[in-house]
């Protein structure tokens, strides 16, 4: 918004010096600026006309794009596979915790399960950015051990879900939720097995919300909840065999022209955020996780 503001006042304060409107250069810099502010302010479907051509654009580009985009050297992601766990529920406040620990900060701490076929799959991803550690690693080698502490960070967050009666195992690869021959519309991205759609959570409603969506029956869920060192977001990614008509759950949060961004990062090894992030508060407390599927099929 600050963006389109100041975008805005280089054309009306132009237009406003050139008042009153009395030869025909002053009066096409009045037509330009009423004609800048309609375009910049123009609401449609829900978001400025700007961002929707935006996300069209950005649709049509990403369709037509070959390969996928390149991993920044600034970020290292481990990825871990929780098995199973002795309480039957996944410890999410203890996962969080690594999120802001031991002097670290995790750009993002992520929880991520797979229901399918009455299977779970649920992995856990933590991502470091060099930035927000930099006096941290420069205290640990000059030469700034950025993919080494995330190991380590990682071994001790598996050591310590170990401690707590979890089986977790260190991975390099996880599925992805789409392959990349997927096609985009605006609700969802498409292929060989049908419409997956990406629905946002809001964090006030995070643990009624996952718990319905469990309950609702679906052929594939993917549900992750992320936790950054204050925030939290959480995603939901349901696939049918029709293109969704809206929702299928109250309280889903439509992702419209954003369905490939949230669904590439959605994968378990992507190092890009999920949308949404908002005040954690007591959320990773409240949360009750199953470690066995609770998706119907």
């Amino acid at each position: 918004m600050t963006a389109r503001l100041a975008l805005a006042l280089l054309f009306i304060v132009p237009a406003a010096l050139a008042y009153p409107y009395q030869t025909v250069t002053q009066r096409w810099a009045l037509g330009v600026a009423v004609a800048v502010v309609i375009v910049l302010f123009a609401w449609w479907g829900g978001d400025f006309a700007t961002t929707h051509l935006a996300r069209r654009w950005r649709i049509w580009r990403g369709n037509h794009a070959e390969g996928d985009a390149a991993i920044s050297d600034d970020t290292a992601t481990v990825l871990l596979r929780l098995d199973d766990c002795a309480s039957d529920e996944v410890p999410v406040a203890l996962i969080a915790g690594y999120a802001h620990r031991y002097g670290l900060r995790c750009d993002k701490v992520r929880l991520t399960s797979r229901d399918r076929a009455g299977e779970r799959r649920t992995w856990i991803t933590l991502t470091m950015d060099a930035a927000q550690n930099l006096s941290a690693l420069q205290a640990r080698s000059a030469r700034i051990p950025l993919h080494d502490t995330a190991t380590v960070l990682g071994r001790r967050l598996a050591d310590h879900l170990r401690e707590n009666g979890c089986t977790v195992t260190a991975l390099d690869v996880a599925p992805r939720p789409v392959s990349g021959q997927a096609k985009e519309t605006w609700r969802a991205l498409t292929d060989e097995s049908g419409f997956l759609t990406a629905y946002r959570i809001p964090a006030l409603s995070l643990s009624t919300t996952l718990d319905a969506v469990w309950a609702h029956p679906a052929e594939e869920v993917w549900t992750a909840v992320e936790f950054g060192p204050e925030t939290v977001t959480g995603v939901v990614a349901i696939r049918a065999a029709q293109a969704p008509a809206g929702p299928p759950v109250t309280g889903l949060c439509t992702l419209g022209g954003r369905q490939r961004v949230v669904l590439d990062a959605l994968n378990p090894l992507s190092p890009q955020r999920l949308p949404g992030h908002q005040r954690a508060g007591s959320t990773a407390a409240e949360i009750r996780w199953p470690a066995e599927a609770g998706v119907r099929t």
